[in-house]
Parts: structure tokens; sequence; C-alpha cells
């Protein structure tokens, strides 16, 4: 399934689900769903590494908004695409792998004004640890990111 097809899957279904229709019960989407997850998953972790890396060599606040919007989007989209299932009748483990992934980080946040608040948060709190130093002696400090 390529990406547009994903996309254009997940705004239907995010459409739908919003409109009041009944949530897809099964199991066999999810599944397909959870496959896709991991799949995705994988490549954006990665591109994520990538990310955190590039933040810690050179910590500006462009390289750290880009970090964490990087995992927090692709994470509220795929909590969103896992809405749209009714798991009361499905296995544990993928009713346990679709509550995973609508608790992950941010994703489970649904109201936009929280959101962005959390996401600021977050943003004011990474900077801080970021640059913060902690002082052995008068004349010695050491920075608590590693490397600095």
């Amino acid at each position: 399934m390529s990406l547009v097809h994903f996309r254009s899957m997940l705004i239907c279904c995010i459409i739908c689900t919003a409109g009041g229709q009944n949530k897809i019960t099964d199991q066999k989407q999810a599944q397909a769903a959870l496959d896709e997850y991991n799949r995705k998953a994988e490549d954006i972790r990665y591109t994520a590494t990538e990310a955190v890396w590039t933040f810690n060599t050179n910590m500006t606040d462009h390289n750290q908004r880009l970090m964490i919007r990087l995992l927090s989007n692709f994470d509220r989209k795929a909590a969103q695409n896992m809405f749209r299932f009714d798991t009361t009748k499905m296995s544990e483990s993928i009713k346990r792998e679709i509550r995973i992934i609508m608790n992950i980080d941010t994703a489970a946040q649904t109201d936009q004004t929280k959101l962005k608040r959390l996401s600021e948060l977050k943003e004011e709190i990474d900077a801080i640890y970021a640059k913060a130093k902690v002082c052995i002696s008068a004349s010695e400090c050491l920075s608590l990111a590693p490397g600095k």
C-alpha cells in the first residue's frame, strides 16, 4: 500500500468515524492496519533517530522543533487511524497493540488547544534539559546533554 493510498484511507476513515458511522470490527482489517503501522513506524523511527542526533549535535530551536514534531505528527495520525476500530471482539494481542498506539505520547490528546500546549511544554522541557549544566565546583560545570 502506498503512502498516498494509506493517507487517503486514513482521511476517509476519520471522516466516516466522525460522521457517526459504525466502527470496524473485522480483525483482519485491524491486523492489516497494524502491519502497515509497523512498516511505517520503522521508517519514521529511523528518521526520528537522525533528527535526535542532529539536535544533540546542533542544539538549535529549529532542530528541536523538527525532532519533536516528526514523532508527534506520526503518532497522532496513527492513533486517529486506530480509533476507527472496535476491538471488543478481537484477540487480546490486537486489542493491546491498538490500545498502545492510541495512547502513544501526545497521540491520545484529541483537544487541539491542549495538544498545542502539551507540545510547547515538551519543547521547553527538552530545551531546558539540553542547555542545563550541573556545577561540580565553582569552576567546573558539566552539561546534562551527553557530549556537550
